[in-house]
């Protein structure tokens, strides 16, 4: 049996939702993948993410959230093991069931699906099959990550090995730089994910955790979906940008 998120109270009770994406939101937004009426459901509340074998809940929203007794403030996140309980409300709790493997299901050419949960627990809807557009971006896609291996290669071939190798990471301050940077010779493409990155670091240095945490967050939320089944991603700049963003988001204890 695959893994599911069961409703255990609100508007939809007893409704059952089989996971078959790697990353999925919850809110009460149409545009997420997990769509429930429940009032004061914020449009965005959580995102539900598979990595490394376990299942990982991201608070999206503006107001904490709780995993059994566990309190998930804005922006952060903690791995959700099957039998617990999310309370998204004082009313919505899900609970994550796992019997068998916990990988999410993945039918051969299935188009994506959106759950659509009336009060009356009516049937689910599919969302429509991808778009020539859609094809034309992941063959894009496609296209810039071999010419980013070939651009790897081509300097492998230039670097001069005669010194000693770093045995140091670089410094915050030092790769935060490097990251801008690259963002910037990206022009147009990376500008908002540039702003972000930028907002947040400024916020941190202030001292306003709070801001910092919900701006790398965003960025979180960016780099999800370019992200392997392994966790690891093709983009060597989105590779570091993950390590740079993840290393201030600390979830909580």
């Amino acid at each position: 049996m695959p893994a599911k998120i069961v409703v255990k109270s609100g508007a939809a009770a007893s409704t059952e939702v089989v996971i078959q994406e790697d990353v999925l939101r919850i809110g009460s937004d149409p545009s997420c993948e997990v769509v429930l009426p429940d009032a004061g459901l914020a449009p965005h509340a959580a995102t539900l993410e598979f990595r490394d074998g376990a299942y990982v809940i991201h608070n999206r929203s503006d107001a904490p959230i709780r995993l059994n007794n566990v309190v998930l403030e804005r922006r952060t996140f903690k791995k959700w093991n099957a039998g617990q309980d999310l309370a998204l409300t004082d009313h919505l709790v899900l609970r994550l069931e796992v019997d068998g493997s916990p990988a999410p299901v993945r039918a051969a050419q299935a188009a994506r699906r959106t759950v659509e949960v009336a009060g009356s627990n009516e049937a689910n809807e599919s969302r429509p099959a991808p778009t020539s557009a859609a094809t034309a971006r992941k063959k894009q896609l496609q296209m810039v990550i071999i010419l980013l291996l070939v651009a790897v290669v081509v300097g492998l071939l230039f670097i001069d090995t005669s010194g000693p190798a770093p045995t140091t990471a670089p410094a915050p301050r030092d790769e935060f730089a490097a990251l801008v940077k690259e963002l910037q010779q990206h022009g147009k493409r990376d500008e908002g994910l540039l702003f972000l990155l930028q907002d947040a670091r400024m916020a941190q240095v202030r001292g306003d955790a709070r801001r910092a945490r919900d701006l790398y967050g965003q960025i979180v939320d960016y780099l999800l979906p370019r992200r392997a089944k392994d966790g690891k991603f093709s983009n060597k700049l989105d590779q570091r940008l993950w390590d740079f963003v993840t290393a201030n988001l600390v979830p909580p204890e």
